[in-house]
């Protein structure tokens, strides 16, 4: 953990440091890249049957940061462009809505370039020059169908809250955000990937212009996620 320690604020090392310590001989701890869902379990254990959205949901259990909450018996909507994350969402998590389209603030047909290794596939073309140049093996692009996340809720929300929406879509997470009508929807916690680790301008983050002026402040980062929650 001594990575770590110099890149995560210091409460929350310490509380996953704590959560390690005393692990051993127990269910696995998390199943998130960089522990997220210890820090969303932080901010939701009082929630019982609660909702989450996953955007760019990737796999079910793998590097996830909803697993821990469907073991705790929690349901949502799952959203992946790539049909075999889909196929092993309804495989694993059959009660979940999962929805095989990407989510866009146009709500059209986008082109979505697909490298071998699914997690870095992605519907902006500057990330996929990105990737290019660092290696990733191109496998092909293709138009895919997005729908706007407000068409999504609309659709498929029941009028359930959203205790909790995760967007990790490579790139175009902003316009995701975007896509939301806010004044209908508001979710509790919101984690981002955003990879900017100058976390001591924290007003510089791209995620945090947009989501604090809606009501949102910055309670954790990771070298990949920003975390909000409602102020």
């Amino acid at each position: 953990m001594g990575y770590w320690k110099d890149k995560l604020p210091t409460w929350l090392f310490d509380f996953i440091e704590t959560k390690r310590k005393n692990w051993i001989g127990k269910p696995q701890l998390t199943y998130s890249g960089e522990a997220e869902d210890l820090i969303i379990e932080k901010f939701t254990k009082h929630i019982k049957n609660g909702c989450y959205v996953d955007v760019g949901c990737y796999h079910p259990k793998v590097g996830s940061n909803t697993f821990k909450l469907f073991k705790k018996g929690w349901s949502g909507i799952n959203i992946d462009p790539n049909p075999e994350t889909i196929r092993l969402f309804n495989q694993y998590r059959p009660k979940d809505k999962n929805l095989n389209i990407g989510i866009s603030e146009v709500g059209s047909n986008l082109t979505y370039y697909e490298f071998k290794e699914s997690a870095v596939s992605t519907f902006s073309e500057e990330f996929y020059k990105m990737r290019l140049t660092q290696g990733a093996k191109f496998v092909g692009s293709k138009n895919i169908p997005t729908k706007t996340l407000a068409e999504v809720f609309d659709e498929h929300l029941q009028g359930r809250n959203i205790d909790v929406l995760d967007i990790d879509t490579e790139g175009i997470d902003i316009q995701v955000l975007k896509s939301n009508n806010w004044e209908k929807y508001k979710p509790s916690v919101i984690l981002v990937e955003d990879q900017d680790e100058e976390v001591e301008n924290l007003e510089n983050l791209e995620t945090y212009k947009f989501l604090k002026p809606l009501g949102y402040r910055l309670i954790a980062k990771t070298i990949s996620t920003a975390i909000y929650t409602k102020a």
